[in-house]
């Protein structure tokens, strides 16, 4: 059967970040400050994982019930990237402002896409 991509529309937004030349990088209450951030978009956790890459990087992935967050930070290049994808009644706006404010980078980039959302041809 073939998906009619003209009638989807699950209001999902998209929002991709990078921090760059950021002041803090993390530390022992990086789980809690990424999972405070998550909770103030009104997204609910139901898992996560994690890596730490020994001092050369650590990656997580947050699987939500409005879809996912992720996160990558390079500590040498003082870089965070990090994305967001939600539907529903969420705020991803307030975990990314959340997360400027705990690493405190010097320049940062944003991108926001609205995906799924019905288009007409």
């Amino acid at each position: 059967m073939e998906i009619d991509i003209h009638k989807i529309d699950t209001d999902g937004v998209h929002m991709m970040a990078d921090f760059y030349d950021c002041e803090r990088i993390g530390g022992s209450e990086l789980l809690s400050e990424l999972k405070t951030a998550i909770a103030l978009s009104g997204a609910n956790v139901i898992d996560h994982l994690e890596y730490d890459f020994q001092g050369t990087g650590f990656s997580a992935v947050f699987l939500l019930a409005e879809s996912h967050f992720s996160i990558h930070i390079w500590p040498d290049k003082k870089y965070v990237s990090l994305d967001m994808y939600s539907c529903g009644k969420t705020y991803p706006q307030r975990t990314i402002s959340y997360l400027e404010r705990y690493f405190r980078p010097s320049f940062k980039t944003e991108t926001t896409l609205n995906r799924g959302t019905r288009h007409i041809s």
